[in-house]
């Protein structure tokens, strides 16, 4: 597998979405999303615009020339006051207590 279709699939998994899901947001058949998460299909840009935006990542991010997705929340959060800031920080904060068992701050 190569980086696109790891990444692909962790997205898909790590949001508990089935294949079937996806594939009707991009209007593509499943068997179509599914041979991109494969390596034997490729979306076409169009398509691969549709990725990025479903999964709210960017479309470097989805084809490695980013090894993380910290340029796209940076794009993201560009526009966001101080106080709409601090929410977003609380919010994470709470997402990993939630998820980890961790100190809510």
């Amino acid at each position: 597998m190569n980086h696109f279709t790891k990444t692909l699939k962790n997205l898909r998994e790590s949001r508990d979405f089935r294949v079937e899901d996806i594939a009707r947001c991009l209007k593509v058949a499943s068997s179509t999303y599914y041979s991109y998460e494969q390596g034997v299909r490729e979306p076409s840009f169009e398509t691969l615009v549709g990725i990025s935006k479903l999964y709210n990542v960017s479309t470097d991010y989805l084809l490695g020339v980013e090894s993380d997705n910290s340029s796209h929340l940076k794009v993201l959060t560009n526009s966001l006051s101080e106080d709409q800031l601090a929410n977003v920080e609380q919010y994470i904060e709470y997402l990993h207590w939630k998820s980890n068992g961790k100190k809510f701050i």
